[in-house]
């Protein structure tokens, strides 16, 4: 049934009922001005409902319409078929009348739109409605199905438009933009997101994520590129700048457990998989070069590169051992065999070439792989889960099973601190869990851990809602963020209603039988499988969780592998006030003043040192656009200044309309500046302890830096390429435009004559008309 309410409260209005329907209603929109009603059904059948108004002496039901069985209405005494509607404009009542809803007709969607009208196949699943939006101006319906078909179909009379299968899956949501031209689609099924100009038949963006949950994450040298790698057997690179999939590689047969760059300025990446073998991608042809394999069949779960690139090592699940690769010639050079668990972490020493395991036995083992030989095993009281070293190479970090983070001097083999995370990641209760979320720390822990560009932080993430930063020195915790606000998710409560909870803790089992996507019984799965749904409970509800944690090189962004999607997270320095080089003499009254007494590059320094928006962007648009005086302005400003000068050109290109002015600016900045900057973009992760050896900045401050300029530098192109690309959209249509324009009309042929019997003027030499 369909309900009507009204946003307007009337004590003479009667809520009324729709029924009619044989299958459950999943939209309903009020046209023509409330006075026309469509209602959709998983069915395919749309109702057009109208309103007619009648006397109140005038009980009896027109001949041609069905009324709306109205059971409220007989409840309160006012009539069968009847209900008060009060019909508004503006903030004025314009009337109020007694009246009823009538079926004025009905079309059915799939069976409209079908192919040639002819009945669907009856061995296969019934098409059902799994989506609908109704685009008003244009009285267009766009309704999606369960077999990945969409439709549009023109109302009032249903015709149909335009028809188009875009997925294999079934389509979930649908959109309209304004004009009516660009439909956008979802099928969470297939993680598909599908922008479609129906006029033109062609794609406007076509976005497909993993299938299924994604397993591990890496973040190329320079920071450009995301890579991911799933349970869909995918990997898939991501652009850092428009966080949209530009490639996808599907060679591996099972899911992927590891990635990461080769140090050749990320132009390589390499993969581990559950199929056994380990792959090595060029990303300037995007296809795999090599591929690695062990002798027998292995689960491959770690995965690790030399700072050569030379040596490739991979952990097994089972038999415990590691294998070591020659990526030219992809040949196995040996396999280390001492642990006597699964190999589930691996990361090389970036100074002395080391390879460092941590295994399910407790121990991690550094092994000098040349000669085959371990020189140290670090012992723990549980399972280690991963590692990481810093960049330095001074500093080892391990994670546990009992959700503890252990650091360890790589120089002496002696353990520097423990980390205890347990209490930082509780938090979340499951739906069969018996205690509380403050005491649901037992089965928490780190699966995932990585340290900052400078060695200062420690980055962690596991089987929890949270991410945390712990200071390495101190050991405390700096900040954690929630991944997931989705109460979807399994864990995402701290609080459960007690009365909603059965006997086995399970919310949901209360609604009965487990139901598909499409309504039907689902079927029951293996129990104690953890990549679909557990078998033997009834619940929907997937666990919130982190399976990978990457810091970029900059170490100002970093990036987490969730139940939910690949999350960045970056250092958004526009919402801080962080003033730098400020005496009492600097205040917003110095700087207008200063804009007054046309000192522009003054006003520019103090307003970067205040670091308010607002008194850049005057400063800014107060500068007369003469070439000479704005690269004399630009070559005062270094390091912080130039940065947050980026980022402010990056900020004001996609908000202000005065888009020549700032890429005037920014074209200024990037030559005065371009050899710096071009130093910037070549920058390692190693740099900054390089720099800080040499006796210059430290490795905080060069690393912070650079790492700021980088971002800026990103941000900018950014702004500058989607920029580019509305105007590359505005300028086709404009050119198709003008180019109808300026084709020359027909001329009748009585004027191609030489007007004959047209009774014109006809000039005549001297003047004269004759």
């Amino acid at each position: 049934t369909v309900r009507i309410l009204t946003l307007h409260p009337d004590n003479d209005f009667v809520p009324l009922t729709l029924a009619g329907h044989k299958a459950p209603p999943i939209a309903a929109f009020l046209v023509d001005g409330s006075s026309s009603l469509y209602s959709v059904a998983t069915d395919c059948a749309l109702f057009v409902w109208e309103w007619q108004l009648h006397d109140d002496d005038d009980d009896d039901a027109t001949a041609t319409s069905t009324p709306a069985d109205d059971a409220s209405s007989m409840v309160l005494g006012t009539g069968a078929f009847d209900s008060i509607e009060a019909f508004r404009g503006g903030e004025e009542r314009l009337y109020a009348g007694r009246g009823s809803w009538v079926l004025k007709d009905k079309h059915f969607l799939w069976s409209a739109t079908s192919r040639g009208g002819q009945v669907d196949d009856p061995d296969q699943k019934p098409v059902k409605l799994t989506c609908v939006e109704l685009h008003r101006a244009m009285s267009l319906v766009v309704a999606g199905f369960s077999n990945g078909t969409f439709s549009i179909l023109e109302m009032p009379s249903a015709t149909p438009l335009h028809t188009l299968s875009i997925s294999s899956a079934s389509v979930k949501t649908v959109a309209v933009n304004q004009t009516g031209e660009w439909l956008a689609f979802g099928a969470p099924a297939l993680g598909q997101l599908l922008v479609w100009e129906w006029q033109s038949e062609t794609y406007v963006l076509k976005q497909q994520g993993h299938s299924y949950d994604m397993q591990t994450v890496a973040i190329s040298p320079d920071g450009s590129i995301l890579a991911t790698g799933g349970d869909d057997a995918k990997v898939k690179l991501w652009a850092a700048a428009s966080g949209f999939c530009f490639v996808t590689l599907s060679e591996h047969t099972a899911p992927v457990t590891a990635l990461c760059f080769g140090p050749s300025g990320g132009r390589v990446l390499l993969s581990a998989s559950l199929d056994g073998t380990a792959r090595a991608y060029d990303l300037v042809r995007y296809r795999n070069f090599r591929t690695m394999s062990s002798p027998n069949p292995t689960q491959l779960v770690s995965l690790a590169v030399d700072k050569s690139g030379e040596i490739v090592c991979a952990g097994s699940m089972e038999p415990f051992e590691i294998y070591v690769w020659a990526l030219q010639t992809g040949r196995l050079l040996d396999i280390l065999s001492s642990h006597t668990g699964p190999v589930v972490g691996l990361s090389f020493d970036p100074v002395t070439g080391h390879l460092a395991s941590g295994s399910w036995d407790k121990t991690v083992k550094v092994w000098d792989i040349y000669r085959n030989e371990c020189l140290d095993t670090l012992d723990h009281n549980a399972e280690v889960l991963c590692i990481d070293f810093r960049a330095d190479g001074q500093q080892l970090v391990a994670g546990t099973l009992h959700g503890n983070l252990h650091l360890w001097n790589t120089e002496d083999a002696t353990e520097i601190g423990v980390i205890e995370g347990t209490k930082d990641i509780a938090g979340g209760r499951g739906i069969e869990d018996r205690v509380t979320a403050a005491n649901s720390s037992a089965k928490k822990h780190f699966s995932s851990v990585c340290f900052s560009a400078d060695g200062t932080c420690v980055l962690a993430g596991g089987r929890s809602k949270f991410v945390c930063i712990y200071e390495a020195s101190q050991q405390i915790l700096l900040k954690k963020f929630q991944v997931s606000h989705n109460r979807a998710r399994d864990g995402v409560l701290d609080f459960l209603r007690s009365d909603q909870l059965a006997s086995s803790g399970d919310p949901t089992a209360l609604l009965g039988e487990e139901r598909n996507e499409d309504g039907e019984r689902a079927p029951q799965l293996l129990p104690g499988a953890k990549r679909g749904e557990d078998g033997k409970r009834h619940n929907r509800q997937r666990e919130i969780f982190v399976s990978a944690v990457a810091f970029s090189t900059t170490g100002r962004e970093w990036a987490a592998a969730t139940s939910d999607g690949l999350l960045v997270y970056a250092l958004e320095e526009d919402l801080l006030f962080d003033p730098v080089d400020l005496d009492e003499s600097v205040t917003p009254d110095q700087i207008h003043k200063a804009i007054a007494e046309k000192s522009y590059g003054r006003a520019i320094r103090m307003s970067l040192g205040l670091n308010l928006s607002e008194l850049i962007t005057l400063s800014l648009e107060a500068v007369p656009m003469e070439p000479a005086l704005v690269k004399l302005i630009v070559k005062g400003l270094h390091g912080h200044s130039l940065a947050k000068l980026i980022e402010v050109l990056s900020t004001r290109l996609g908000a202000s309309r005065h888009l020549e002015f700032y890429l005037q600016w920014a074209l200024i900045v990037l030559k005065t500046h371009g050899k710096k900057l071009r130093g910037v973009a070549a920058v390692s992760a190693r740099l900054g302890a390089a720099a800080s050896a040499a006796g210059g900045l430290s490795t905080a401050q060069g690393v912070g830096e650079r790492g700021r300029l980088r971002t800026a530098l990103r941000s900018l192109q950014r702004s500058v390429m989607r920029q580019q690309d509305l105007l590359m959209a505005l300028c086709d249509e404009n050119q198709y435009t003008l180019s109808f324009l300026a084709v020359p009309p027909a001329v009748p042929k009585d004027q191609e004559t030489g007007n004959e019997g047209g009774g014109g003027l006809v000039m005549r030499e001297g003047g004269e008309e004759d």
